[in-house]
């Protein structure tokens, strides 16, 4: 007996897809009724300096992106302003993000020091957006099964595309699968996307407000073990790189699971016939391998090549006004064309490599296949039918992906791996003591009191940079420290600034600091950081007094010339009170 399909349950069907239409244009209308309140009222304070547009959309715009309708349509009828673009959410600006991976960096540097275990910036960052990483993961995940799950609705369609008696209601349910199964892979991996790269901008702001907070505190052990020219590659490679990591870690556990799911759908359509296939694609997956480490090592050279063309060029620049008079412009215009033919020259070479992985990228599967049929035709474990042949081609195209991507994904790992390295040691670096041993009374006078204090760069070291150093500055005393070049003028400032490790003696001060400002001796390089008219030094606002270069004073040459302020005041410009004056000489 054949089925049929009844007229009525057609109609029925068609009317209840097309109420589910309705019902979810009203959802979608009703929120944004809510928020809108058709005009009937108005904030005096617009709050949409505050939210940004991805909240205040409903449930249905924010699963199809739709939100970002109104700006494409902006965009295509104008040049778009900084004012037309969304604002984007609270939790995705930089300042909560440094504020959330500080507090966690905090505990877990205290619980280390209590417990003695090993610093770990992946574990930090892990407990810090734990959420966002979880909910990228269920993305990633609820792709690859839908992946998975393709070749075998393929196998069921075919199969059923094959029977003289259809059940009219299976085919339905297949195609609402299919439906279904499609809808929700390209869903979850838009959002997959979307979200490992918005927690990736989180990750990224976070390290970067780190390691430039970390940078104003660091010892002067830590500059010497970390130039200047590293801090920065530590913001603009190491951390810049980490923003990308999470996409990759979550393609690092959810290819070899969309593999395994391949293998497994093979053994099922093919039984023994798949082992033979098997051979090729392990074959496919070494000869990438050596491919993937020569890409990594090209491209490090490129890198490389690309540092030196833009150091070269920021110099050229730098320079131009000495090369315009010297009439070198040719001879700096072929040394940066050179550079460019050296960069040009390992791009070729990465650019080749990943042409030759895409060409195995693409065989695979038709090597792969005629292997597995010609051993099913041999072994007669499984029919070689349409259902098979179709099932077996979709289940290697499915293969095909994490084949090629496993090595990428080992090298990314790595590289994402030394960053983490970096930035980690560059983090645990010991900082500045701030604290004194003791602060003067209240009702007393002095403000700066050293006694018996020695001064070492190396504290571990047994030459010392300054010794037996005794001094006291009262409030308001204008203070001249006397000496020729070299005699540690220069060292009793950074001493007071706590840039000089103290190895014995007592320091006392109420909180005080000096500030520099332009017409700074240059050999001070850490005068170069505190060289503005206002200056944050460890988060205290301060004032510049006065700043005074002259050529000869009684015999002698102002070499520095500083304004000590405390932090104690109750204000911060108006009533900062000066204390003291520090004056270096240098006898000419």
């Amino acid at each position: 007996m054949g089925y049929g399909l009844d007229v009525a349950e057609g109609v029925a069907w068609a009317v209840n897809f097309l109420l589910l239409l309705c019902a979810l244009g009203s959802l979608l209308r009703r929120s944004r009724g809510c928020q809108d309140d058709d005009g009937l009222s108005e904030p005096l304070i617009d709050k949409a300096v505050h939210d940004s547009e991805l909240y205040r959309t409903g449930l249905f715009s924010q699963l199809a992106f739709s939100w970002l309708n109104p700006l494409l349509r902006l965009g295509r009828s104008k040049a778009l302003d900084l004012a037309d673009i969304p604002l984007i959410a609270g939790e995705d600006c930089a300042q909560q993000a440094s504020h959330r991976f500080s507090e966690a960096w905090s505990r877990h540097r205290q619980d280390k020091a209590q417990s003695g275990r090993s610093n770990r910036l992946a574990l930090v960052l892990c407990k810090c957006f734990l959420r966002e990483i979880m909910i990228a993961g269920f993305y990633a995940f609820m792709r690859t099964l839908a992946i998975a799950v393709s070749p075998i609705l393929l196998f069921a369609f075919v199969r059923y595309s094959y029977q003289e008696e259809r059940d009219h209601r299976f085919g339905l349910s297949l195609v609402g699968c299919v439906l279904v199964i499609k809808l929700v892979e390209s869903l979850s991996q838009r959002h997959w996307f979307f979200d490992s790269r918005r927690t990736g901008m989180r990750i990224r702001s976070a390290l970067m407000a780190a390691i430039f907070q970390k940078q104003l505190k660091l010892s002067s052990q830590g500059r010497k073990n970390h130039s200047t020219g590293e801090i920065v590659n530590y913001i603009a490679v190491d951390a810049y790189r980490l923003g990308d990591a999470l996409s990759w870690f979550h393609m690092a556990w959810s290819s070899p699971l969309q593999l395994a799911f391949a293998v497994g759908t093979l053994f099922w359509a093919l039984r023994l016939g798949a082992v033979p296939g098997l051979v090729p694609l392990i074959i496919f997956g070494f000869l990438n391998m050596p491919f993937a480490k020569l890409l990594q090592g090209y491209q490090a050279k490129f890198m490389v090549a690309q540092d030196d063309r833009l150091r070269s060029t920021s110099e050229v620049l730098n320079s131009m006004k000495i090369i315009k008079l010297q009439s070198w412009e040719e001879k700096f215009r072929s040394m940066v064309e050179s550079l460019r033919d050296a960069e040009f020259i390992w791009l070729r070479e990465t650019q080749m490599k990943k042409a030759y992985g895409a060409v195995m990228y693409w065989m695979s599967p038709t090597v792969v296949s005629a292997v597995m049929y010609t051993a099913t035709a041999i072994l007669g474990s499984a029919p070689l039918n349409a259902s098979t042949l179709f099932t077996v081609l979709a289940t290697l195209r499915v293969m095909a992906e994490p084949v090629r991507f496993l090595p990428e994904i080992l090298t990314m790992m790595i590289q994402y791996k030394v960053s983490l390295d970096r930035i980690e040691k560059f983090l645990i670096e010991e900082e500045i003591k701030e604290g004194a041993e003791r602060a003067p009374p209240h009702n007393s006078d002095i403000r700066v009191h050293v006694q018996d204090a020695n001064f070492s760069w190396n504290a571990s070291a047994a030459d010392l940079t300054l010794r037996n150093v005794n001094l006291s500055i009262n409030k308001g005393e204008k203070v001249a420290v006397c000496g020729a070049v070299g005699s540690g003028k220069s060292s009793l400032l950074y001493a007071l600034l706590r840039e000089i490790p103290r190895t014995s003696g007592s320091v006392s001060d109420r909180k005080v600091y000096a500030l520099y400002a332009d017409g700074m001796i240059k050999s001070c390089s850490f005068l170069h950081f505190r060289k503005k008219n206002v200056n944050i030094v460890f988060c205290r606002l301060t004032y510049l007094d006065h700043w005074h270069m002259f050529h000869k004073t009684h015999g002698y040459r102002v070499a520095l010339s500083a304004t000590i302020y405390s932090s104690e005041s109750p204000s911060t410009r108006n009533c900062m009170r000066r204390q003291s004056n520090l004056v270096l000489w240098t006898r000419i």
